[in-house]
């Protein structure tokens, strides 16, 4: 396993802009190296039902494990499929050596 080297941006519902940088050795969620680098990332669950967290790719997916059926069901459930794609930050995890920028911005589900 190697370790992934990121730049991770997180603009939020305000439009503040969060940028920091990551370094993952493993299956660590968005989420988690948000809260690492002392970022304020809104969450619920932590496990992927509540949508919560969701956030939209605005680069960067190839850097990221492909969504798992709970994930799918959840944004199914939550949003409608318009622009960049959506993941929750609960459950989107670094691909291991990935290196580069992941862009985010926060989404607000009604």
């Amino acid at each position: 396993m190697s370790v992934a080297k990121l730049e991770i941006e997180l603009i939020s519902s305000n439009g503040e802009v969060s940028r920091f940088e990551a370094k993952s050795g493993g299956q660590v969620s968005l989420l988690e190296l948000c809260e690492d680098a002392g970022v304020n990332a809104p969450f619920g669950c932590r496990v992927g039902t509540c949508g919560t967290c969701v956030v939209r790719v605005l680069e960067g997916l190839e850097l990221l494990h492909q969504a798992q059926q709970m994930e799918e069901d959840t944004l199914a459930r939550i949003s409608e499929p318009v622009g960049a794609p959506l993941r929750l930050a609960c459950r989107a995890t670094v691909k291991d050596g990935a290196r580069g920028l992941i862009r985010l911005e926060k989404v607000l589900i009604r």
